[in-house]
């Protein structure tokens, strides 16, 4: 009997969904960089893990927005934002993201843009 090493690459989450292990699930998808994880495994999660969620994004759109982009870069940190809305505390989330990034991007005209067209 082999034993699998805590850092291989073994991607355990659909595991953990087969035997409805809901919280290893969540700590792997928080763990897991960038927010592929979470969009495969969101409707799983949010009943139960909404705030811990929101967080996940939160702390990911806030990272992306950290480096200069394309429009179509900022249109999709806006289509995040978009979807961070429909959490329980989603729009006052977005809000403090939205007031943050225009103090402290204010020179990125594109982002500035984008935002606006933001339909709350």
């Amino acid at each position: 009997m082999t034993a699998i090493a805590k850092n291989s690459n073994v991607d355990l989450k659909p595991l953990y969904v087969q035997e409805n292990l809901l919280n290893p699930l969540l700590k792997a998808v928080v763990a897991a960089d960038g927010l592929w994880d979470l969009r495969i495994y969101e409707p799983l999660l949010k009943p139960r893990f909404s705030d811990l969620l929101l967080a996940k994004y939160d702390h990911e759109v806030r990272k992306m927005a950290t480096t200069t982009g394309t429009r179509r870069k900022y249109q999709q940190l806006v289509g995040i934002l978009k979807r961070m809305l429909a959490y329980p505390a989603g729009k006052s989330t977005v809000q403090a993201i939205v007031h943050d990034w225009q103090q402290q991007y204010p020179r990125r005209s594109a982002m500035m843009d984008e935002l606006s067209r933001l339909n709350w």
